[in-house]
């Protein structure tokens, strides 16, 4: 996107600020050295949301793999050869160690394998063409909150977060839905 980006990261050891300040601090420095300028490269901060496994997070690698659909840059049929996604990467016999397409395919039951992605790639194709309205739900779906997960998957993750104590000046709109939800009107993390 020539705006933004979208990454689904698993990040087993909690350390999703320490990357995230990494990956951009250098995207930043290196952005501003090729084009001779200073400055933030980034207007805000980054949005982070926890996601269940299985289908809450295939959807989400659907909602990214079709951004650029969205956007109106290509076609689902052109998707595989976008340059600017990680999708074209999926297709490869092994592909680079970071990207894990089992993680999404077994929520579909296809083969962690190219065939499995050419069933993929069909699913995106149907999915994107039988109906608007699912593909405007999902995007506002992957665009607000604090976690896209069953009610069950929440409250355990609620229960963990009122053990925590809250860091001060945290606060935002996942913030608030979190303190909502509680029912408290006081963070589950203070």
């Amino acid at each position: 996107m020539s705006n933004h980006y979208h990454l689904a990261v698993e990040t087993p050891e909690g350390n999703l600020v320490e990357g995230m300040r990494w990956l951009q601090g250098t995207f930043g420095i290196r952005c501003n050295a090729l084009r001779g300028e200073r400055g933030h490269v980034f207007q805000s901060r980054y949005k982070s949301l926890v996601i269940e496994e299985g289908r809450p997070l295939l959807g989400l690698v659907n909602y990214i793999h079709l951004n650029p659909v969205r956007a109106g840059l290509v076609t689902v049929a052109k998707l595989r050869a976008y340059e600017w996604s990680s999708y074209p990467k999926f297709f490869k016999r092994r592909p680079p160690q970071p990207l894990r397409r089992e993680r999404f395919l077994d929520a579909l039951e296809f083969p962690d394998s190219a065939v499995g992605m050419r069933q993929y790639e069909r699913q995106l194709e149907f999915a994107e063409e039988s109906d608007p309205a699912a593909r405007d739900a999902l995007a506002r779906r992957y665009c607000r909150g604090w976690a896209v997960a069953s009610e069950e998957y929440r409250r355990d993750l609620k229960k963990i977060y009122a053990q925590l104590k809250e860091p001060g000046g945290w606060g935002g709109p996942e913030v608030t839905e979190l303190r909502e939800e509680n029912g408290s009107g006081r963070s589950p993390l203070s």
